[in-house]
This record gives structure tokens, sequence and C-alpha cells, in this order.
């Protein structure tokens, strides 16, 4: 045999072998990190699009409802929102414009302000179930709508 064949039947070590190996599963980890990182990312926007169909649906729906001025102020119910599942929807505020003070109010001065009220201002979230803090969508994570209503003509 001359030198010529012996070298070409050379074969890999098994430290070459295993830098391969660990080469090879470094880079495998990282694809499936980032494969991971884009579902995760992913769910998070297609909620927050739902959400944010959903809080405009919502406007909408009250839009069409009769005007209350004391919708939402001490036990009048509020306007009705309904949610689709997964999904909590509420009105975060309820403000009655004063015509006297030129100014929107919430709270306690609202009751005797929303029987002559003609404006009202609405706060509108919605955000998925898993986030609903208590009964209430978190100022973070949800998607919000503020929106006045007039007094129908």
């Amino acid at each position: 045999m001359t030198a010529r064949q012996i070298k070409s039947d050379d074969g890999d070590t098994l430290v070459e072998v295993l830098v391969g190996i660990a080469i090879i599963s470094i880079v495998f980890v990282g694809v499936l990190a980032g494969m991971g990182v884009t579902i995760a990312s992913s769910t998070e926007h297609k909620g927050l699009a739902d959400s944010q169909a959903l809080v405009r649906n919502a406007v909408e729906q009250i839009q069409h409802e009769t005007f209350d001025g004391c919708a939402g102020v001490g036990a009048t119910p509020e306007y009705s929102v309904a949610a689709t599942a997964g999904y909590h929807l509420d009105i975060a505020t309820v403000a009655v414009w004063d015509a006297h003070d030129n100014q929107y109010h919430t709270g306690g001065d609202m009751d005797s302000r929303c029987a002559t009220t003609t404006l009202q201002k609405l706060q509108v979230r919605a955000c998925t179930d898993d986030i609903v803090s208590g009964s209430a969508c978190p100022s973070a994570g949800s998607e919000t709508l503020v929106t006045t209503r007039r007094a129908d003509s």
C-alpha cells in the first residue's frame, strides 16, 4: 500500500464528531427558542387585535342604545355590552358633562348632574380573560377606547 491510499482511509476522530454534534445542537436550540418567541408574540398580538375589534364593536353597540345621562351613575345600570368567549369587556369610567362649569365629572359628584346632561364620556376596555383583575381589565395589556355620547335628538 502506498502512502496515498493510507491517507484516504483516515476517518474523523471522536472529538471531531462530538464538536460537530455540539455545534448542531446549539444551532437547533437557538432555532427552537426563536420559534417559541414567534409563537408567543403571535398569540399576544392576536389577543390584542381581537380585543381592539371587541372594544370597537362595543362602542358601536353603545352608540345605538337609547341615551341615558345617568347610565353608570349610582344605582342606574350601565350600558349593556357583551364580550365574546375568552374576553372581558367593561366600561371603565363614565363621565357626565356639566354645561355650567364646562367640564366632565366622575364619581360622587355626578348624581345631581347626570339628569340634565346631554353629553357623556365613556372609557370602554377589553382584554383577554387571562389578565382580568377582579372584574375589570387592567390598564396594561388591554385595549381602551374613549368615546362621547350625545343625547338623542
